[in-house]
């Protein structure tokens, strides 16, 4: 599904080049739960940026389903990333003073692709399945960090894509409530979806059936956990 082929990395500033990914190869299958570890400032974001095609490699190529992402123009990248993939961030990336309804009708919008009928009934039933239902109208500033972080993973899902794309999803949630995001990303992953998470949380790696561990821009470890 996900096929990256020597990808290289470097950021640049003030004429200084600081290496970040170093001839990664790696594949993610359709429909895998796989949770990426690591240090701080180990390259984990950047590939996830990377496999989300927000972030262009300095060096290698990326196929999703054998299409060359990075050949296709900006327009057509974002058009493709919006259609396939979902983000989930660590600082939700709400607006606050939208309603969640707002927040949710945002890619919606940006996809042009059901009537306004259809954008309620979408939002409707995919807060319903997540429980959130009772905050359809609500205030994001007014509404917990836990509810904050379901109404992420609902914008996410809200144009069923086929990947979801996690950065430290639970990074400001207490213990509890990242259990529950945990236990909500393995319900969405069994309903068909693939999940790619980037964590420094062990438990909710441990959770996932796959961990691929990245040090100083090189995969160090990829491992499969049979009993999730």
């Amino acid at each position: 599904m996900i096929n990256l082929m020597h990808i290289s990395h470097s950021y640049s500033q003030n004429s200084v080049i600081t290496p970040v990914l170093h001839d990664i190869n790696l594949k993610i299958d359709k429909g895998s739960l796989n949770a990426v570890i690591g240090p701080s400032g180990s390259g984990k974001s950047t590939m996830l940026s990377i496999m989300g095609a927000i972030l262009q490699p300095a060096h290698g190529r990326y196929e999703y389903e054998g299409a060359d992402i990075f050949s296709m123009s900006r327009r057509e990248r974002v058009c493709f990333r919006n259609k396939h993939f979902g983000f989930i961030l660590q600082d939700f990336a709400l607006i606050q003073d939208y309603t969640v309804f707002q927040n949710e009708e945002i890619p919606l919008i940006y996809n042009n692709v059901c009537s306004r009928k259809e954008m309620r009934y979408r939002i409707e039933k995919i807060l319903e399945c997540l429980g959130i239902e009772k905050l359809l109208d609500k205030c994001v500033r007014n509404i917990s960090g836990g509810e904050k972080q379901r109404v992420a993973i609902a914008r996410a899902l809200v144009n069923e894509p086929e990947v979801i794309f996690a950065d430290e999803p639970t990074g400001l949630l207490d213990q509890k409530n990242a259990q529950i995001v945990m236990g909500l990303l393995k319900q969405i992953w069994k309903e068909d979806k693939t999940i790619v998470m980037v964590t420094h949380n062990d438990n909710l790696a441990a959770q996932c059936e796959r961990i691929i561990k990245i040090c100083d821009g090189h995969i160090t470890e990829d491992k499969s956990i049979f009993d999730v």
